[in-house]
């Protein structure tokens, strides 16, 4: 035995695609780019068992995205993004935060 403890599955995050996937092209109200723009553009909604959402940048570019349920937990991986000089965006319930240790304020 090496000691190692399996790790649990981490558990499925309903986001009820599916139910919206199902609907029928009359169900949507249909809706200009720029009225959608002014009503959603600035506005985000998470839902109530999430308490934060964190979008990493990857070394290769690509966008890796971690829920959270727990602000705990949550802060721990901002503290280990920001020990490894990572580039990263954080949506809470009241605000957005993008996060680049390459900023420059006098820039």
């Amino acid at each position: 035995m090496t000691g190692k403890t399996k790790r649990a599955k981490k558990p499925y995050l309903d986001n009820n695609w599916d139910l919206y996937a199902a609907q029928p092209d009359d169900f949507f109200i249909p809706i200009e780019f720029e009225d959608f723009m002014d009503w959603k553009g600035a506005c985000w909604e998470l839902p109530s068992t999430v308490v934060c959402l964190i979008r990493e940048e990857t070394k290769t570019g690509k966008i890796k995205e971690h829920v959270y349920r727990r602000e705990g937990s949550a802060k721990n991986f901002i503290r280990k993004l920001i020990d490894r000089d990572a580039v990263f965006t954080v949506c809470k319930h009241d605000a957005i935060h993008d996060v680049n240790p390459n900023y420059d304020v006098n820039d």
